[in-house]
């Protein structure tokens, strides 16, 4: 139940990655020829009363398709069991139609149910692998919480993704906000740091991890699915304005405007003509204006900024 609206990539939340030499959970589930724990070109999929059969994409679908604790998902102290999904002993909690709103249209018109991931707490992650079309992006969380506030951390995973013990780096946290009334009233949350919107710059196959980091407890949060929105306005790369140069001695120095967790490459060349840019330094963008230092003896130099 992954989709690509457009430009827009949509994850669902039950999606995350599998086991390719895992036996399917059920007997629905008969593609095995999968070698990678992810799947890039999905459908969504599930058991569907439109469907003459009684289903729909089992195979092309991540329906019922088994996973490895610590690899692809983790869920600490006892595992939930329940699901009707990822139908696997050993399961996360994932409960069909738990919204007060309308089902999207491209699950309804096959008679799937909307789906969420339920019975969390503190410390369960889900590790989504995707192939990503390099650019910047601007990141949504559909999700709820009642009774307490809950953070959850989107993280880069930084190591081999096949294997336990992975490493990550965080780029960033979805603040879910005590909606006491229902933990069925699905809300937007982007994706910030210290309160200001991030963007986050993918670039090809890359492992990503949503993980319940403050005020999860079993039954206080759904997790609905995660969209992704390209960035084609300013700040972007074609519009890095440098400003404030100054020489003091042999030192020279500028500044340009930056976007938090987006790498930048600043590079200098000595000759205008020449095709050769040398990179200088490598940055990580934090939202405000970075400063470069270079020292210069009497010749000319020439600089840019660059961005994914």
């Amino acid at each position: 139940d992954n989709s690509i609206t457009n430009d827009v990539t949509v994850i669902e939340t039950e999606n995350f990655n599998f086991d390719p030499a895992g036996t399917p959970c059920t007997v629905l589930q008969t593609d095995t020829s999968r070698t990678d724990r992810y799947i890039q070109n999905w459908l969504y999929g599930g058991p569907s009363a439109l469907s003459p059969t009684g289903e729909t994409n089992i195979v092309e679908s991540y329906f019922g398709r088994p996973f490895v604790q610590g690899i692809d998902i983790f869920q600490p102290g006892a595992v939930i069991t329940a699901s009707n999904f990822r139908t696997c002993a050993g399961g996360v909690g994932i409960r069909n139609s738990p919204g007060d709103e309308y089902e999207r249209g491209e699950v309804e018109n096959i008679g799937i149910s909307e789906t969420v991931n339920d019975n969390i707490t503190n410390g369960t992650w889900f590790n989504y692998t995707h192939e990503w079309t390099p650019g910047n992006y601007q990141v949504f969380l559909r999700a709820s919480s009642q009774f307490s506030n809950v953070t959850y951390n989107l993280d880069r995973v930084t190591s081999d993704y096949n294997l336990p013990g992975q490493t990550t780096t965080n780029l960033g946290q979805f603040a879910l906000t005590n909606f006491t009334a229902r933990r069925e009233i699905l809300k937007w949350y982007p994706l910030k740091a210290s309160g200001t919107n991030l963007v986050v710059a993918l670039n090809g196959k890359d492992t990503l991890r949503l993980t319940a980091a403050t005020g999860a407890s079993n039954n206080t949060t759904y997790l609905n699915y995660l969209v992704f929105l390209p960035v084609f306005e300013s700040p972007l790369p074609g519009v890095i304005t440098i400003t404030n140069t100054t020489l003091v001695g042999s030192d020279f120095s500028f500044t340009f405007n930056s976007v938090a967790t987006v790498p930048y490459t600043v590079q200098s060349k000595g000759d205008l003509n020449s095709t050769n840019w040398m990179t200088l330094t490598n940055l990580v963008g934090t939202g405000a204006s970075m400063v470069v230092h270079d020292t210069i003896g009497s010749s000319n130099q020439f600089y840019r900024v660059k961005s994914p």
